[in-house]
């Protein structure tokens, strides 16, 4: 399965580096900062945005409005072209090729996770390397308290309070993809790219964990900014 992959591969043949990552000027949606201080009269809501069921590994389970995914015991689904195959990933519904996009997705207390955004054209037949150079600008939560990006090389992130929702930050035309902790909107990581093709939201709930990881990935909120 996808998580274990990463995972193992990992491990077995990167040091993870950590590093104090000079991001110079970066562009945040300070919008959001303005909606969660009125959020007791206005919800940001989820404005269509869902996941493409078409897209999820027949081991993953989706909720009946599409905004929460979480990993099944058994394959639920038959295999097609647009599935993702073996990985435990599933894409939004929505393609974009412009615009500045937040989305906003509850991690809980799951103990690994994968979130971000990925091309339209990203391998969905086989193993998966989450990485810009095969289509996919990702966060990932993996064993103990470890947050990972691989931009070039695996970095681990500095990351002093455990999210439980993690903001995804997507300004297309300026080539930027940045997360935040959304509770308090404490920066992350961004990823500076140049996009040519649609990209979509990617979530992976990864496996149960001995049951550690049975927790779904929710849709919150997102918002066109």
């Amino acid at each position: 399965m996808f998580p274990e992959f990463r995972e193992e591969a990992t491990e077995a043949s990167r040091t993870l580096v950590v590093r104090d990552l000079n991001l110079g000027v970066f562009h945040g949606p300070l919008q959001y900062k303005v909606l969660k201080q009125m959020k007791s009269h206005l919800s940001p809501g989820l404005f269509g945005a869902v996941m493409d069921p078409d897209t999820a590994s027949s081991e993953l389970v989706l909720s009946e409005d599409l905004t929460s995914v979480s990993f099944g015991d058994k394959r639920q689904l038959p295999d097609t072209p647009k599935r993702f195959s073996p990985c435990a990933c599933v894409l939004g519904s929505e393609g974009l090729t412009s615009g500045k996009h937040f989305w906003v997705i509850d991690v809980g207390n799951k103990t690994r996770w994968n979130v971000g955004v990925a091309t339209e054209s990203i391998n969905r037949k086989g193993p998966l390397t989450l990485a810009p150079d095969n289509g996919c600008w990702v966060m990932s939560h993996i064993k103990g308290d470890k947050y990972v990006v691989f931009d070039f090389e695996a970095l681990e992130l500095h990351v002093s309070v455990k999210p439980k929702k993690i903001g995804v930050y997507l300004d297309y035309d300026n080539g930027q993809v940045s997360f935040y902790n959304a509770d308090d909107m404490s920066h992350l990581h961004t990823y500076m790219d140049t996009f040519t093709e649609k990209l979509y939201l990617f979530l992976s709930p990864c496996n149960k964990d001995k049951g550690k990881n049975a927790e779904p990935l929710k849709l919150v909120s997102s918002m066109t900014l």
